[in-house]
């Protein structure tokens, strides 16, 4: 089941900038299920280079990130924000190992910077523990065996596009709380 909440955070028109939480390998599509705008990813290059994946990646207009290697993708994002698309990265760069949140990093500062984009936080819960996650194989056959999996989409307060990493990372550990109250209504 899948609830959202803070619909109202995300802009009708003008670019928008989803910055959030990274827990599962189908954080995009349940992130893109919520939204009623269409949304451009970014991704890792070399996920985004497998023969088998890029063709339906260049239909979903994934723009293409390289580790250490970042200006094009970036300059790419901004060129997005200001034609007033919507684009969603995963500030902390990586699938969370456990679960939390760890350091976000700053590139997105760099894309987002005199944009007039806005930014808007978001949160998933419910997907730590699935198949899709790093969980341990015991929480992930424990949770399959659980009633049917609740996951919560939270969008947050909208943000201004010269949001800081620790303003952004504070923004999203507030939405996992409230993101864990609605996953219990």
């Amino acid at each position: 089941k899948l609830t959202v909440t803070g619909l109202d955070n995300l802009p009708h028109q003008g670019g928008v900038l989803l910055l959030g939480n990274h827990i599962s390998w189908i954080d995009w599509a349940m992130l893109q299920l919520a939204s009623p705008r269409p949304i451009r990813f970014v991704m890792l290059r070399s996920i985004y280079e497998k023969w088998y994946m890029k063709w339906f990646l260049d239909l979903c207009g994934v723009i293409p990130i390289a580790q250490g290697s970042s200006k094009d993708a970036i300059r790419q994002v901004s060129i997005c924000l200001k034609n007033g698309e919507t684009v969603a990265l995963f500030p902390e760069g990586h699938i969370s190992q456990n679960g939390s949140l760890s350091s976000f990093r700053s590139g997105f500062e760099r894309a987002a910077a005199k944009t007039g984009a806005t930014i808007v936080p978001f949160y998933l819960h419910g997907l730590w523990g699935s198949k899709y996650s790093y969980a341990s194989e015991f929480l992930k056959e424990k949770n399959s065996l659980l009633a049917p999996r609740q996951i919560v989409v939270s969008f947050g307060p909208r943000m201004i596009d010269t949001t800081t990493a620790p303003e952004l990372k504070k923004a999203v550990q507030h939405l996992s709380i409230h993101s864990w109250k609605a996953s219990l209504e």
